[in-house]
C-alpha cells in the first residue's frame, strides 16, 4: 500500500490536515500489519468542498468517461491485487473459502 496515510482529493494524494493513525490488523494473526489516516472534520469539509467543486463537469461528463476516471483511479489499486493470495498461516475460514489455494501455498 502506498498511500495508505493519505486522501484522494480533488484528483491528488494529499497528507491529512492532522494525522490521526489507526491499525490494520490482519486476521490471520491478529497483529497489526499497517497503519491508515483517519480523517477529521476538517479533512471531510476539504473533501466536500472539493466534491462540489468538481460536480457541475462531472455532472455532464458521459457514463463512459465516468467509467474512464474511476478506472484510471482504480488501476494501480487492480495491479497491486493481480496476482493471487497466498495463505502463509492459513485460517479454518481461509481453508473453507479456498482449500486448494490455501493447501498448495503451505505445503511448499
Amino acid at each position: 500500500m502506498q498511500h495508505e496515510k493519505q486522501f484522494y482529493i480533488d484528483g491528488q494524494w494529499v497528507d491529512p490536515i492532522k494525522l490521526d493513525l489507526l491499525d490494520v490488523i490482519d486476521p490471520s494473526t491478529e497483529e497489526p500489519f499497517t497503519q491508515i489516516a483517519v480523517g477529521s472534520a476538517d479533512d471531510v469539509d476539504r473533501a466536500v468542498a472539493a466534491a462540489r467543486a468538481a460536480f457541475p463537469s462531472y455532472g455532464r461528463s458521459t457514463r463512459k468517461e465516468r467509467i474512464e476516471l474511476l478506472s484510471e483511479i482504480l488501476a494501480p489499486t487492480r495491479r497491486s491485487t493481480a496476482s493471487p493470495p497466498t495463505c502463509s498461516r492459513p485460517t479454518s475460514s481461509m481453508l473453507a473459502r479456498s482449500p486448494r489455494k490455501c493447501a498448495r501455498a503451505t505445503s511448499t
